[in-house]
């Protein structure tokens, strides 16, 4: 009996979706971006585009939590980085 991939990549995507584990955060840096585009071209290469696209959904439910870019919510706490707030300062300094 020969059990096509895409079931193998559905229950992956299940198991991600019910059990997001801290060890999935290594590929919140370049490499391992680069490691999950490499997973989906090679995915969709070998076994067609619809198991590509099951892999392309499974890279965003491992990085949907993952911010590029933007400052977390302890960051906003420890630094002032409203702009309205800024030109609030001005005002008062006139």
């Amino acid at each position: 009996m020969n059990i096509p991939p895409i079931f193998f990549y559905i229950l992956l995507l299940l198991a991600i979706t019910y059990f997001k584990s801290e060890q999935l955060a290594l590929f919140n840096n370049v490499l391992g971006k680069v490691i999950l585009i490499a997973f989906v071209c090679a995915s969709a290469y070998n076994y067609g585009i619809p198991t590509g696209v099951v892999s392309a959904l499974i890279c965003v439910m491992v990085l949907h939590t993952s911010y590029e870019g933007m400052v977390t919510e302890t960051q906003t706490e420890n630094t002032d980085n409203d702009v309205s707030t800024g030109d609030k300062e001005k005002k008062k300094k006139e």
